[in-house]
C-alpha cells in the first residue's frame, strides 16, 4: 500500500465524519419537542428518536453486502445524499408520521455512510495504523456529536424548531462535498 498523507486523511476521513455527526446531533435538543408539536404523546415522540436507530439496524447488513458488490464509495456518497435530503424533508414535515418516515430514511442513509466509511477505512489503512486512524475517526465523530446539541439549541432559539433540520441538511452537504472530493 502507498503511504497516505496526513492531510488527505484529515480531509477525506475525519472532517466529513465531524460534519455528519454534528448534523446528527444538532437536532437532538429539539427532536422530542418538534415531534410533540404534532400533538402526539411522549411515547410516540420518543419514536422519532428510536426510528432512526431502527433504520440503521435493518440496513447495516444489506449495506455491508452491497458494499462488497457495488463498492464502498457509491454507497457512501448515496448515503450522505439520503441523510442530507431526509434532514431537509424533516424540516418540511407536515405531520408526525411523515417525520417518522423521514427519520427512518435518515437512519438508512446513515447506515450506508457509516458502514461504507468504516469498510473503506479498513480497505485503505495498513494494519499497523488502523488503531490510530480509527481512533482519530472516532474522536472527530465525538467532537461533532458533542458540539451539535449546543449549536442546535442556538439555531432553534434563533430561527425556530425546524431550523436545526436545515442545519443538519447543510452539514450533510458539506460531508458529501468533502467525501466526494
Amino acid at each position: 500500500m502507498l503511504k497516505r498523507a496526513v492531510m488527505s486523511d484529515v480531509l477525506s476521513i475525519y472532517v466529513p465524519s465531524f460534519f455528519l455527526h454534528i448534523g446528527m446531533s444538532i437536532v437532538s435538543p429539539i427532536l422530542p419537542i418538534y415531534a410533540r408539536s404534532f400533538g402526539v404523546s411522549y411515547a410516540l415522540a420518543a419514536l422519532a428518536i428510536s426510528i432512526y436507530a431502527f433504520g440503521r439496524l435493518v440496513t447495516d447488513l444489506p449495506v455491508g453486502l452491497a458494499a462488497d458488490k457495488v463498492g464502498r464509495r457509491p454507497l457512501l456518497l448515496l448515503g450522505t445524499i439520503i441523510v442530507a435530503g431526509a434532514a431537509f424533508l424533516n424540516g418540511l414535515a407536515q405531520g408526525f408520521w411523515e417525520l417518522i418516515l423521514y427519520r427512518f430514511i435518515q437512519g438508512v442513509g446513515s447506515s450506508m455512510w457509516m458502514t461504507s466509511r468504516t469498510i473503506l477505512i479498513a480497505d485503505i489503512v495498513r494494519p499497523e495504523e488502523r488503531g490510530r486512524v480509527l481512533g482519530y475517526f472516532q474522536a472527530f465523530m465525538l467532537l461533532g456529536a458533542s458540539a451539535g446539541p449546543t449549536i442546535g439549541g442556538f439555531v432553534a432559539t434563533e430561527w425556530g424548531l425546524r431550523a436545526p433540520f436545515y442545519a443538519y441538511a447543510l452539514a450533510g452537504v458539506v460531508c458529501f462535498v468533502l467525501s466526494f472530493a
